[in-house]
C-alpha cells in the first residue's frame, strides 16, 4: 500500500495527539485521587483541621461595657465548624463591671455555632481576681499576663478565691459556666473541696452542688467547715449553706466547739469575713467540755477578729451539760448572750418558763451529789473566765415567780437537808470550790418564802420578809452559823427585814 507523505506526516500528529490526552488523562486521575486520598487522609487519621490562627481574642459587650473576654494563644480551625484554642484566658467582668473573675486553662473546645466553650483537662477559676485599670489591661490579663509581676497599680483583692477543677462548660447565651467533677478551692488560708458547681458570669454567684468540705486555721486552731450544698452571693455579700458543721479544735489538742444548722445564712464584710450568721433547723451548739445548747432558730453576731460578740437563740432553748462535777437540764423560750473581746460568755439572759435542774459535787471522789431546781420567768448569768480560758459562774438573778430547791447531801453520818426559796426576785452569788461552781448565798425579795428541812425532819418556815440565805462550802451545800446557830437545844434563825436582825 502506498502512503504517502503527507498522510503519514497526519498519522504522526494524529498519533501524538491522542498520546498527550491519554498521558493528560492519567495524569488528571493521578491528581484526583491524590487530592481526594489528602483530602480524607486528616478523617482517617482522626485529625479535623482546616485552619490555624495565632492570638485569637474575643470580646462580648452590652452597652458599652465589656461583659467578658475570651483569649487564646492559638486557635485550630476543624471542619466541624468547631475551634481549638489553646492557652486560654476568659475574664468576666459582670454587667456592672463590679468585679474580675478570671477562667484558664491549657485547651479549649469551643464551639462557635452553640455558643459553647469546653474546658479539656485541668481548668483554674480566680474569683474576684484583680481588676484592671483600662481595656488594654483587660485584654493583658485575658491573654494571662501577670499585671502585678509588671509592676502594675492595682492591688490582689484580699476575697480571691483560687479554684482547680476540670470538665467545665461554659454557655456564652447564659453567661453560666458548670461542672459536674471534683472541686479543689482556697481562700484566706483555707483550702476546701466539693462535687459540681455552677457560676454565674452575670450576677457571680457561684453554687457548690455537694460534698462541701473546707478545712484550716483560724487563731491557731484547726477548724472544719462541711455542708451538703453551699452557694457564696458576693453582690449581696453572703452565703448560704445546706446541713452545714462548723468544728473548732481547742487549744494544744483540746476540747473544741461544734456549731450545726439545717439552714445557715452568713453576712460578709466587704473584706470577705463573716459579721452575722443566721440559722434555722435544729441549731446545736456545744463547747467541747459536756455543754449543749439546742433550739429551732438562732442568730450570733462576731467582730472584726472572727469572735463571737452576741448571740440568741428562740423557738424553744434547751440546755444540757454532762461533766464530771456537774450534769444540768434547762429550758426557755429564749436565751440571749453576750461575750467578751476573746469570745467567751460573759452574760446570758434567758425568758420565758424559765427551768433548770443541776446536780453538783466538790470532787470526783465525793459520791453524794447535790441538787439544785430552779423555775422563774427570767434569769440572768453573769459569767467570768478562769486561768484556762473556761466559763465561770459568778451570779445569777431569778425573776417572775421565782422558785429555788436546794437538797444538800447528808455529811458525817446526817442526813440529807433541803430548803426550798421563792421571792419574786431571788439573786445568787456563788463561788468556785475545786472544779466546780457552788452557791454561795442567796437573796429574795418580794413575796419571799423559805422552808428549811434538815436530816431530823425538823423544820422552820419564813414568809413575807426579805431573807439571806447563805450555804457553806465544806463538801456541798453546809449551813453556817451565819445562818444557823445549835445553842441549848434548840435552832436559832437570823434574817434581815426592815425592822431589823431577827
Amino acid at each position: 500500500m502506498n502512503v504517502s507523505v503527507e498522510r503519514l506526516r497526519v498519522w504522526l500528529l494524529a498519533g501524538a495527539g491522542l498520546l498527550v490526552i491519554v498521558i493528560a488523562s492519567f495524569l488528571g486521575y493521578a491528581h484526583y485521587r491524590a487530592h481526594r486520598f489528602l483530602t480524607n487522609l486528616p478523617k482517617k487519621l482522626g485529625v479535623n483541621v482546616r485552619r490555624e490562627t495565632n492570638g485569637f481574642t474575643y470580646s462580648q459587650s452590652v452597652q458599652g461595657r465589656t461583659i467578658y473576654t475570651v483569649h487564646a494563644a492559638k486557635a485550630v480551625e476543624r471542619a466541624d465548624g468547631k475551634v481549638t484554642l489553646h492557652d486560654v484566658g476568659i475574664v468576666l467582668y459582670g454587667r456592672k463591671e463590679d468585679r474580675a473573675d478570671r477562667i484558664y486553662g491549657k485547651e479549649f473546645e469551643y464551639d462557635q455555632k452553640n455558643q459553647v466553650i469546653r474546658a479539656d483537662g485541668e481548668v483554674h477559676i480566680d474569683l474576684q481576681a484583680p481588676e484592671a485599670a483600662d481595656a488594654s489591661a483587660k485584654m493583658d490579663y485575658a491573654a494571662g499576663k501577670d499585671l502585678h509581676a509588671a509592676g502594675a497599680a492595682e492591688t490582689k483583692d484580699v476575697r480571691l478565691i483560687h479554684v482547680t477543677t476540670s470538665g467545665l462548660v461554659f454557655l456564652q447565651k447564659l453567661g453560666v459556666a458548670a461542672t459536674d467533677n471534683e472541686i479543689e478551692f482556697e481562700s484566706g488560708g483555707l483550702t476546701g473541696h466539693a462535687v459540681g458547681a455552677d457560676y454565674s458570669a452575670d450576677t457571680g454567684v457561684v453554687v457548690l452542688h455537694s460534698a462541701v468540705r473546707v478545712n484550716g486555721l483560724e487563731h491557731d486552731r484547726p477548724v472544719m467547715l462541711t455542708a451538703s450544698r453551699a452557694e457564696l452571693d458576693r453582690q449581696n455579700q453572703r452565703a448560704v449553706l445546706t446541713q452545714a458543721k462548723y468544728v473548732a479544735v481547742g487549744g494544744n489538742g483540746g476540747a473544741g466547739q461544734t456549731a450545726q444548722a439545717r439552714d445557715v445564712v452568713v453576712h460578709l464584710r466587704p473584706d470577705g469575713t463573716a459579721e452575722r450568721i443566721e440559722a434555722e433547723g435544729e441549731v446545736t451548739l456545744t463547747n467541747g467540755l459536756g455543754g449543749t445548747v439546742a433550739a429551732p432558730r438562732g442568730e450570733m453576731t462576731l467582730n472584726a477578729q472572727n469572735q463571737p460578740s452576741s448571740a440568741v437563740m428562740q423557738g424553744g432553748v434547751k440546755y444540757s451539760v454532762d461533766e464530771p462535777l456537774r450534769q444540768a437540764k434547762g429550758e426557755a423560750l429564749e436565751a440571749r448572750a453576750t461575750f467578751d473581746k476573746a469570745g467567751r460568755p460573759e452574760h446570758v439572759v434567758t425568758k420565758g418558763a424559765v427551768h433548770l435542774s443541776e446536780r453538783v459535787r466538790t470532787d470526783a471522789s465525793f459520791e453524794a451529789w447535790g441538787e439544785r431546781e430552779l423555775n422563774a420567768g427570767q434569769m440572768e448569768v453573769a459569767l467570768s473566765a478562769d486561768r484556762t480560758g473556761r466559763a465561770q459562774l459568778r451570779d445569777a438573778k431569778a425573776m417572775g415567780d421565782a422558785r429555788l430547791k436546794v437538797i444538800n447531801p447528808a455529811v458525817k453520818g446526817g442526813g440529807t437537808t433541803s430548803s426550798a426559796l421563792a421571792g419574786d426576785v431571788l439573786t445568787a452569788h456563788f463561788m468556785r470550790v475545786g472544779n466546780a461552781d457552788h452557791l454561795a448565798e442567796v437573796h429574795g425579795d418580794g413575796h419571799t418564802s423559805m422552808r428549811r428541812v434538815n436530816g431530823k425532819e425538823s423544820s422552820i418556815r419564813v414568809r413575807g420578809i426579805r431573807w439571806l440565805h447563805i450555804f457553806g462550802l465544806v463538801r456541798e451545800w453546809r449551813t453556817v452559823r451565819t445562818l444557823w446557830a445549835k445553842g441549848k437545844g434548840r435552832m436559832r434563825l437570823r434574817v434581815q427585814s426592815s425592822r431589823g436582825m431577827w
